[in-house]
């Protein structure tokens, strides 16, 4: 439950901030930021369906 909520965190703080994949025009930080907040909600969604 705790990567779901920090990829949630990471991605919202790009959202607001204006520095995000998703909002177009990205740079290489959003790039990495996006792509740590995307793996961690992967990790925590795939521990959540395998019930660890």
């Amino acid at each position: 439950m705790g990567n779901l909520i920090t990829g949630a965190v990471i991605l919202t703080l790009g959202f607001f901030t204006g520095g995000s994949v998703f909002l177009g025009d990205p740079g290489p930080l959003d790039l990495v930021f996006d792509g740590m907040g995307v793996l961690f909600l992967a990790r925590g969604g795939l521990s959540l369906m395998s019930g660890q």
